[in-house]
């Protein structure tokens, strides 16, 4: 449950409304509501508070951070999938996922093999480094840099 702080769109007199159902109404949203003053049901707006203005920004910010991971997945040639706050990587040789809201990212690796080519033995996850203070940028360079060791190895080995 929620409250928010709206504006009749008729007599423009102020209300905190309570929303108890999802979706909730971001800033800019227009829903009917009955109001106390005009005694109609009539368009109400969020007022652009504090707290509204800061969840815009959020939301502003997510966006800017998940287009600016796909377009660095895009040049290197991978794919990317969001989950909550965690990235999926795709690469020709393995699949990658890290959370990348926070400070110190653990990257987990899973070969796209389900065998070991070398040993035979089932594939497993793993953890490639953990709790290590480093930068998105910097996981997915080396995601690539990983990918193009593991190019040469193979093509080495035929």
């Amino acid at each position: 449950m929620r409250q928010y702080l709206c504006e009749c769109s008729a007599c423009k007199n102020q209300y905190t409304l309570w929303f108890d159902q999802e979706p909730f109404p971001i800033l800019g949203d227009s829903f009917p509501r009955q109001c106390l003053n005009c005694g109609k049901a009539t368009p109400f707006q969020r007022v652009a508070t504090r707290k509204a203005r800061s969840e815009l920004r959020a939301i502003e910010e997510e966006r800017a951070l998940r287009e600016a991971i796909s377009a660095e997945c895009r040049r290197r040639g991978f794919t990317c999938t969001f989950l909550y706050q965690s990235v999926v990587i795709q690469t020709a040789v393995a699949h990658w996922k890290f959370d990348y809201h926070v400070a110190r990212k653990t990257l987990w690796h899973e070969s796209t093999y389900q065998v070991n080519l070398e040993t035979g033995i089932p594939a497993v996850r793993h953890k490639q480094f953990e709790e290590r203070k480093i930068s998105w940028q910097e996981v997915i360079s080396y995601i690539d840099r990983h990918d193009q060791w593991k190019a040469k190895q193979q093509k080495k080995e035929s």
